[in-house]
């Protein structure tokens, strides 16, 4: 298989996940009889997906030793880099279009004011502000530190902190058992999933 086949195949699987999340949303749309706004699915679920890609192009080279690790925590800098940038963008996106929810206001129409007042007042609003800071600091590790595994660990945490920061700080944090249990369920689904993408996105044979 040449490179321009690598290329193209890779490409295709990222319109396929894409087009799979899309389609996914607007059935969970359905099936919810319109409880959750269209753009709230849709935007949670891209953000979930490249925050579980994030996790998995940093853990994918934990998944071999020597010089492979090396070889992969090289490969997998630049995917990393625009899965945390996709993942910035539609934390930042969900954040609005919760602020537009809270406020009950067309998501066009949302200001810096009510965003801002969101974030700040309620829990819903900072733990999308700590998912979005952590998505921002991936991103600056993946563009700037050295690509090492010690890199790529600390790359792993931050994006963990930020995955199951909803999960802490929403209702199930009523409950530390049902909220540790929670938060164990995404990073596990999230670990495995996004390692599958990363395999594809570094891997070619």
């Amino acid at each position: 298989m040449d490179g321009a086949t690598k290329g193209v195949t890779r490409r295709q699987a990222a319109v396929g996940g894409v087009a799979v999340v899309l389609g996914t949303s607007a059935a969970a749309w359905a099936l919810t009889s319109a409880q959750a706004a269209p753009a709230a699915t849709a935007v949670r679920a891209l953000a979930d997906c490249a925050g579980a890609a994030t996790l998995g192009l940093g853990v994918v080279p934990m998944l071999d030793t020597g010089r492979h690790r090396e070889e992969l925590t090289q490969r997998a800098g630049s995917p990393l880099a625009a899965a945390a940038g996709f993942w910035l963008v539609a934390e930042l996106c969900r954040l609005v279009v919760g602020a537009a929810a809270a406020a009950a206001v067309p998501v066009t129409r949302v200001g810096m004011t009510t965003t801002a007042e969101f974030a700040t007042a309620t829990s819903a609003g900072r733990s999308g502000v700590f998912s979005v800071t952590a998505a921002g600091l991936v991103l600056v590790i993946a563009l700037v530190a050295p690509k090492t595994p010690a890199t790529g660990v600390g790359a792993v945490g931050v994006t963990a902190l930020g995955l199951v920061a909803r999960t802490i700080g929403g209702h199930m944090s009523a409950n530390a058992f049902g909220g540790i249990a929670i938060a164990i369920h995404i990073l596990a689904a999230a670990a495995g999933g996004g390692a599958l993408v990363a395999l594809v996105l570094t891997v070619d044979h």
